[in-house]
């Protein structure tokens, strides 16, 4: 994959964006962030929502990875408070279904123009690795 700064400053962000958004500025405010932070404003009460349940929605939020770090998390029974563990089994059954057209995902990280690119004929050994990783074949 292509490095691609702007790209990762702009995940940065959002990630920041997000946990800002459920209340864990706290926790923002420890990170060595140079960039702006008077965006990062909450869309939420937090009040009325505990800590746990945030995190899980912030998870969800954030995407597959970080939902399957939160499903990864919630086995840890023994090391995490039992009810985080509770909100943290949620994301293993209750979670929408991440939707994405593969071609073109894999064209605009490869730095592709088109998914066109992708057809059969152009497939180098790389991308065939990169496609049956994405599809979960080895």
């Amino acid at each position: 994959m292509m490095y691609n700064p702007t790209k990762k400053l702009q995940r940065s962000s959002q990630i920041l964006s997000i946990l800002a958004k459920y209340g864990f500025k706290d926790a923002i405010a420890r990170l060595p962030w140079k960039g702006p932070r008077a965006s990062l404003e909450r869309n939420i009460d937090v009040d009325k929502i505990s800590v746990y349940t945030r995190i899980r929605m912030a998870l969800e939020e954030l995407g597959p990875a970080f939902i399957k770090l939160g499903q990864s998390a919630s086995t840890r029974e023994g090391l995490l408070p039992k009810d985080l563990v509770e909100e943290l089994k949620k994301l293993e059954d209750n979670v929408p279904p991440f939707e994405v057209d593969i071609q073109e995902y894999l064209a605009e990280e490869l730095g592709l123009t088109s998914p066109n690119n992708l057809r059969p004929s152009r497939r180098s050994p790389l991308l065939l690795h990169l496609l049956r990783r994405s599809i979960g074949r080895r």
